[in-house]
């Protein structure tokens, strides 16, 4: 027997949201601290939204750049 797995589509507006919400709680400690944003880095690449544009056939969403735009924006 074989399983196909439908998995919900991923809410890439969502996740941005919840990422400005997550950094904007330690915002204003980071500018005066300063150093490197390793650790926001870090978040925004496991978040999934460096891979928007790239085609699915290459491990990417494949999503557009209204998306993209909307996400910038």
């Amino acid at each position: 027997m074989t399983t196909i797995s439908h998995q919900a589509p991923i809410d890439y507006l969502a996740v941005a949201d919840e990422l400005v919400d997550t950094f904007s709680l330690t915002a204003v400690e980071r500018d005066i601290k300063g150093g490197t944003a390793k650790a926001e880095r870090d978040l925004i690449r496991r978040s999934g939204l460096l891979a928007l544009l790239a085609p699915k056939s290459f491990g990417g969403c494949g999503d557009t750049w209204l998306t993209v735009l909307e996400i910038v924006r």
